[in-house]
C-alpha cells in the first residue's frame, strides 16, 4: 500500500499526470494516423495536435450574451476531472497514493462529473441547437455509464474490489 505522506510518492504521481496530459494529444494523432493509413491518404504530423492546441489557446474567448458562470466554468471542471482522473489511474507508477485513496467508483464518479458539466454548458446557452447538442451529450452518457457499470461488474468478478492498485 502506498505510503501517503511520502513526497517521493506524490513527485511520481505529478510526473505521472504531467506525462498523461503531455502524451495525451499522441494517442489522437495516432488514431488519425492509422485511419489515413488506412484509407491510403498522406497521414498528418506527429506534432499537428500541438500545433494546434497553441493555435487554440492563442484564440480570443467568445461567449454569447446569455451565458451563465455555469458556462463560463464548465470548460475548467471538464478539464479538471480529466486530469484527476488521469492522476488516479496507477499507468507509470504502481505506488500511486491517489490511486491508494481513490477506487473504480471515485474513477467512474469523476468522469461523470466531467460529462455532467459538459452537458449543461451545452444546454446552458437555450438556444435549440445547443439544447439538442447538450441532449446528445446527456444520451451518449447514458450509453456510457451502462457500459461503465458492466466493466466494473466484470472486474469485481475477477477480483472481489474495487480498488485501482494491487494489494496483497
Amino acid at each position: 500500500m502506498a505510503d501517503y505522506l511520502n513526497p517521493a510518492a506524490w513527485l511520481a504521481a505529478l510526473v505521472q499526470t504531467a506525462l498523461f496530459v503531455a502524451a495525451a494529444p499522441l494517442f489522437t494523432i495516432w488514431v488519425k494516423r492509422v485511419k489515413c493509413t488506412l484509407q491510403n491518404r498522406r497521414p498528418p504530423p506527429w506534432l499537428q495536435p500541438y500545433r494546434d492546441l497553441r493555435r487554440l489557446l492563442g484564440k480570443e474567448v467568445l461567449l454569447a450574451h446569455t451565458a451563465s458562470p455555469v458556462f463560463r466554468v464548465a470548460p475548467y471542471i471538464v478539464c479538471g476531472t480529466a486530469i484527476l482522473a488521469a492522476s488516479i489511474i496507477p499507468f507509470v507508477f504502481v505506488e500511486n497514493p491517489l490511486a491508494a485513496m481513490a477506487d473504480a467508483i471515485v474513477l467512474v464518479a469523476t468522469l461523470a462529473l466531467g460529462r455532467f458539466f459538459l452537458a449543461l454548458a451545452g444546454m446552458d446557452i437555450g438556444t435549440s441547437s445547443s439544447t439538442v447538442r447538450g441532449a446528445i451529450v446527456s444520451s451518449v452518457g447514458a450509453w456510457l455509464k451502462s457500459w461503465t457499470k458492466i466493466r466494473i461488474v466484470r472486474c469485481v468478478v475477477a477480483r472481489p474490489s474495487f480498488a485501482l492498485t494491487t494489494t496483497s
